[in-house]
């Protein structure tokens, strides 16, 4: 079994991103907002060679107004 990405529920999108860039990663995707689920989304790697992929990371941050992803933050 093969693991795709990692998810982090985060408070702040944009503090997230400034802490993962310090450990070497970098932004992969646009930003993405999901009215849907209520929270913005965010994909970052970190390669470990010019070839091979890394260890990609997904950045989840709910909306202020979302109950289910907010409490599983705090």
């Amino acid at each position: 079994m093969n693991v795709h990405h990692i998810g982090y529920y985060v408070p702040d999108i944009n503090d997230a991103i400034f802490i993962f860039e310090k450990l070497g990663y970098q932004v992969v995707s646009d930003c993405v907002h999901d009215v849907s689920r209520k929270v913005t989304i965010q994909f970052l790697e970190n390669k470990t060679g010019e070839m091979e992929r890394g260890t990609l990371v997904e950045l989840v941050c709910p909306d202020e107004d979302c109950s289910l992803f907010s409490k599983s933050v705090k």
